[in-house]
Order: C-alpha cells, then structure tokens, then sequence
C-alpha cells in the first residue's frame, strides 16, 4: 500500500491530535472550536466556553482505535462532560495499535460535535523514494484505510506532487472531483485541502492525515480528527 511504501523506514515523532489541530488552524484550515484538559474541574469552564449542545470527548494518546476502545466518548450535556473526562482521565487505553499493556490516558480533548453527512480520508505524506509528496485520498472515511486499500483499492487515489513543486488549485480541484464533491462543499475542501498542503511544507512534516475530512449536515467541511508526524531529525 502507498501509503506504508512512503513512510516506511522513518523513524517518526509523532504529536496529539489537540496539538495538529492547532498547528493546522494557524494555516486556515478549518477545525472544530475545542480545547485540551488535564483534571476534571477544568472541563467544567471548557464546557461554559464552547457552549454546545453536543461535544466530544477524545483521550489523546499516540494510537488510532481510539473510538471502538471507548477513548472517543459523543456527550449531550454538560453533566455527561464531566463525567466523561473523570472517568477517561487516568484509564488504560488499549487500541489495536497499542500493546497489551496500553496506554494511559493523561489528557482529553473537548470540541464540538457536529451532524455529519459525508467522511473522506485526505493524507500527505513524504515519498522518500521520489524526493516528492504524495497526496492519497478516499471517499471511504472514518474507517480504517488499509482496509479499504486491501478490500477497495480502486476507493483510494493517489497524487504525486514533484520535487519543489507545490500543491496548485488544479491539484486540488481534482482531489475534490475524485471524492465526489460538487458547488459549496467542493470550494471548501478545496480551500481547506490547499491549507493543509501548506501547512505540511511549512512545518516540514513527514506526514500529515486526516481522517475523517468530513461533510456536515449544514454543509460545512471541516477536519474532524488529525495526526501529524514528524522526522525525528
């Protein structure tokens, strides 16, 4: 799969989602309002300031899987907030990427939750073999995506981006064609698409992927979770 040919061999650091997120809205690209908490009686202002019907709660740690292992917790009050972040808080998160030993979660994540339409799988990461990048992208997000490419393969689209050449508004013009996106919701993710690309050469980032990329009900894209990694070096 193209995506393990491109990054294999690196030896990565790896950051939260929380601070991705971050790191990406310096760019333009759009992310939910949210904010990250170490002890339970700092949810409760959290709570206050995003003033949400629903919000999510997302124990940060460096492993996917974190929603069937119940890391990822959907709450629709302030209440159920709070509870969440006590219990998720210092508890042994075990996800397929982890070992049995899991790992301990010493901070979540709180941002607003959204109704959402449509997820895509957007990724841009490094070709050592080319010296290039490579953007992949799927119309099958919120999934795990090596299982799409082993099941799927003709689901994922690959581009390559040459050596010192960048991301142009055709590039990613076609990016959105291949995921199915048409008037409103296309010049978005094009927009967003265009930000994120910048914001991994800026920060010279070994890969950069966002799963999922999502469509909301009222129409709005936007990214709803992230990993960023970096070289080592």
């Amino acid at each position: 799969f193209v995506l393990q040919n491109c990054v294999k061999e690196i030896k990565e650091m790896d950051i939260h989602e929380y601070q991705a997120k971050q790191l990406l809205s310096k760019f333009g690209v759009s992310i939910p309002p949210g904010e990250v908490v170490y002890q339970t009686h700092e949810a409760e202002n959290i709570v206050t300031w995003l003033n949400e019907d629903k919000i999510v709660v997302k124990a940060q740690v460096h492993a996917g899987g974190r929603g069937k292992a119940g890391g990822i917790k959907v709450c629709k009050n302030d209440d159920e907030v709070i509870k969440t972040v006590d219990e998720m808080i210092g508890m042994k998160l075990i996800t397929p990427q982890t070992s049995e030993n899991g790992k301990i979660v010493r901070r979540v994540y709180l941002e607003k939750g959204y109704e959402i339409a449509k997820e895509f799988y957007l990724c841009i990461t490094v070709d050592r073999e080319t010296g290039g990048n490579t953007i992949i992208s799927s119309r099958k997000g919120g999934v795990n995506i090596e299982e799409v490419a082993e099941k799927n393969p003709d689901e994922i689209h690959t581009m390559q981006i040459a050596p010192g050449s960048d991301l142009l508004t055709h590039h990613a013009r076609t990016i959105v064609y291949n995921l199915g996106l048409k008037g409103q919701e296309a010049k978005q993710a094009q927009k967003n698409i265009l930000a994120i690309y910048k914001a991994f050469v800026a920060l010279d980032a070994a890969l950069i992927e966002v799963n999922p990329f999502a469509v909301t009900k009222d129409g709005e894209v936007i990214v709803l979770d992230c990993k960023a990694s970096f070289d080592d070096n």
